[in-house]
């Protein structure tokens, strides 16, 4: 009954707010992701909400390094969307926090500590039913910034770096 109740708030409401889900491929990868996001519209054309999402992003200082590395992310959502009738175009930015974790057994492997996600993009929205819910597509960059620290056995010194990963993902979903 809860979440009838809720389910009935959200679509009286669904001009204001907004699930967004969806699957995406990066481009410079075979391996998939998903993304779901909530955003409640603060004004007529731009919202605010949060969101979750996962992808593999290349993790490694150098192209002998690189692993593709399961990538868990939170971020907050900025949102403007354009339009009026059936079809909008929306225009996003996303910052937060995305988890790493360390892949390697040994000691003396990399350690990579949490990172600042960043996501900007744009897409196009398809409204289908009365109460604003329909497909969509986005192009999206997506980022992120972390450390890294490392061990040196023959030197015997820890050397730490802040890398950047980056890449654009294509994605397919539907507004809730």
């Amino acid at each position: 009954m809860i979440i009838s109740l809720l389910m009935s708030s959200l679509c009286a409401n669904a001009q204001v707010n907004n699930v967004f889900a969806d699957i995406g491929l990066p481009l410079d990868s075979h391996i998939g992701g998903l993304s779901l996001t909530y955003n409640r519209k603060l004004v007529r054309k731009f919202g605010v909400g949060i969101g979750a999402q996962e992808y593999y992003l290349s993790v490694g200082d150098n192209s002998s390094k690189l692993v593709n590395q399961f990538t868990p992310t939170l971020f907050a959502d900025l949102r403007g969307y354009f339009g009026h009738r059936k079809s909008r175009f929306l225009l996003f930015a996303d910052f937060g926090l995305d988890f790493k974790r360390n892949t390697d057994t040994t000691k003396f492997g990399p350690v990579h500590g949490n990172g600042f996600y960043c996501g900007a993009g744009l897409g196009y929205f398809c409204k289908v039913t009365k109460t604003g819910m329909g497909p969509y597509v986005t192009l999206k960059f997506v980022s992120d910034t972390y450390s890294e620290e490392e061990y040196n056995t023959v030197t015997q010194q820890r050397s730490s770096a802040t890398l950047l990963s980056a890449t654009s993902v294509i994605a397919v979903g539907f507004k809730f």
